[in-house]
């Protein structure tokens, strides 16, 4: 078993391009969290190549851009040995002009009999200029599997959940804080180090600051 963590917080003057792969053998387990706050412009590829029967990956990504800031998150799952496991789940949060593009691709090979994979990416706009694009990919070449799906949404803060925490009592940027930690608290969790986790919540609130 292999836990990657990644945290990339580069100045703005930056180009980054950053390529992670694994492939796993026989019931082996990679966990990858890949967090993206800094760079002027970020490309981020996570691979996993799932080739021993009952091995597992779970890709895990978190990125926070602001001013002008551009992400391009790849994350791909391919599956070769039979009854092997995959999870994408990638989650950010953008403001002013920042602009991010997700590319998902889940690939199961003929020889993948029993396997199982899923992604998902989710996407808050804090701007109206900000914009983000997922093109997730399914791929399956075996009619014996248990489950292949995506899902993917993008939007702006909740009206409804903010006008509740405002009305009792937070301002509207901290009602805004709460909504954001809440929002990544499920990928925080993923870390499993103590150490990590604080400064990816430090991270979060500098961002938040910026507004």
């Amino acid at each position: 078993r292999i836990d990657f963590l990644s945290l990339q917080k580069c100045d703005e003057e930056t180009f980054s391009f950053i390529t992670k792969r694994a492939v796993t053998e026989n019931d082996a387990v990679v966990n990858w969290l890949d967090c993206h706050f800094g760079s002027g412009v970020c490309l981020s590829e996570t691979t996993s190549v799932l080739r021993g029967a009952g091995s597992s990956s779970n890709i895990y990504g978190l990125f926070f851009g602001h001013g002008n800031q551009k992400f391009d998150i790849q994350s791909r799952s391919i599956h070769e040995g039979s009854n092997t496991n995959s999870d994408m789940l990638t989650k950010g949060v953008l403001d002013g002009c920042a602009k991010a593009i997700y590319r998902g691709v889940l690939k199961i090979m003929p020889s993948a009999f029993g396997a199982s994979g899923y992604q998902k990416e989710d996407v808050t706009l804090l701007s109206s200029k900000a914009e983000a694009d997922s093109i997730p990919e399914l791929r399956i070449n075996n009619n014996d599997i248990k489950k292949c799906t995506h899902g993917a949404s993008i939007g702006q803060v909740d009206a409804e959940k903010l006008f509740y925490l405002m009305s009792r009592g937070f301002p509207k940027k901290e009602a805004i804080k709460k909504m954001i930690e809440g929002f990544f608290a499920a990928l925080l969790t993923k870390a499993g180090n103590e150490g990590f986790t604080d400064q990816l919540k430090k991270l979060v609130e500098a961002k938040l600051y910026l507004k």
